[in-house]
């Protein structure tokens, strides 16, 4: 196996486990100790992973919040796929919860189809979009994060903490398979940590360009969350679908 072969399975395999071993290193490729140790070395000196006592742990760097104008924008054809998706999951009757993500204002026109919907929401862009289109809706009050137009805060939490839904659709900034589903922003995450709780069920919706990813705050751990999400490479796919429910869309 050539050493850039070997590296790159090195660094899939970090991507998995987020720790990896020398002696199982050698083991799976073949080769000696010493040339996993060089191979780690120069990954460490690429800026691709960190050594460690007998092996080497993978470089985490914490996503950062985008202003909502670019994050409607960015991959606008899938977030409509997810969307259409996760609104075929809504049955008539409903009370669901729709964060301020913009995948779940994607969602909005395909809800309207579905009779006898009642959404409560935190986004300010999705209550202007649900009134649009005449649909029975609560905005949860609160104190307005401009650059996600997302309503936050302890008034958000107290009321939140009263409701129970049918169903939950949260967006997600970022997946990994050690440290689960994460976003940006504190007060934020707690939003999306109660609406899950309080939902019969969840649904975390991302496109695929957030796994393999981490930011600050965790909503919940990975195992046996419902993810919605457009097509994963195969390393992801065997790595995800092995601890959660990942449900794929293609055009």
């Amino acid at each position: 196996m050539l050493t850039e072969e070997r590296q790159s399975f090195i660094i899939n395999q970090l991507n998995r486990t987020s720790v990896i071993e020398v002696k199982d290193l050698v083991q799976q490729l073949n080769v000696s100790e010493s040339t996993i140790r060089r191979d780690l070395s120069q990954l460490e000196q690429a800026g691709q992973l960190i050594r460690i006592h007998g092996g080497a742990k993978r470089i985490y760097q914490l996503d950062q919040d985008m202003p909502l104008a670019e994050r409607t924008t960015s991959y606008h054809e899938v977030k409509e796929l997810i969307a259409q998706e996760a609104a075929s999951r809504v049955e008539s009757g409903d009370t669901i919860f729709l964060d301020a993500g913009t995948t779940t204002y994607e969602m909005i026109p395909y809800l309207a189809e579905v009779e006898g919907v009642k959404v409560i929401t935190n986004g300010l862009a999705q209550a202007q979009r649900l009134a649009e289109y005449q649909m029975e809706s609560i905005l949860l009050g609160g104190r307005l994060k401009v650059r996600t137009q997302a309503i936050v805060g302890a008034i958000t939490i107290r009321q939140l903490s009263s409701y129970r839904f049918n169903k939950a659709f949260i967006g997600i900034n970022s997946i990994d398979l050690t440290y689960g589903l994460t976003t940006p922003d504190e007060e934020e995450g707690t939003i999306k940590r109660l609406a899950h709780q309080a939902a019969n069920e969840a649904y975390f919706l991302a496109d695929h360009s957030k796994f393999d990813k981490v930011s600050f705050y965790q909503v919940r751990q990975l195992e046996n969350a419902r993810v919605i999400t457009d097509q994963l490479t195969p390393n992801q796919r065997t790595g995800y679908q092995a601890v959660a429910h990942i449900k794929e869309v293609t055009q």
